[in-house]
């Protein structure tokens, strides 16, 4: 008996599922950059801060700590 594996796609990134749903909705390329723009900052703002918070309070260092 042969099993033939089949290929696992992968989910497509964020900003191209908000690019599919936007240009579904006929949206404005304009309209497309910019969410696409405030989508890219949210999540980097928010990794940042994940980041800083798994850490704790070791993580987080201050110009003047070394002072």
């Amino acid at each position: 008996m042969h099993t033939t594996i089949q290929p696992v796609q992968a989910k497509p990134k964020l900003l191209n599922q908000l690019r599919d749903a936007l240009r579904s909705r006929h949206y404005s390329r304009r309209t497309e950059k910019t969410y696409c723009h405030w989508v890219r900052r949210y999540v980097s703002t928010t990794m940042i801060y994940t980041h800083v918070l798994n850490k704790g309070g070791h993580g987080v260092r201050s110009p003047v700590d070394g002072l």
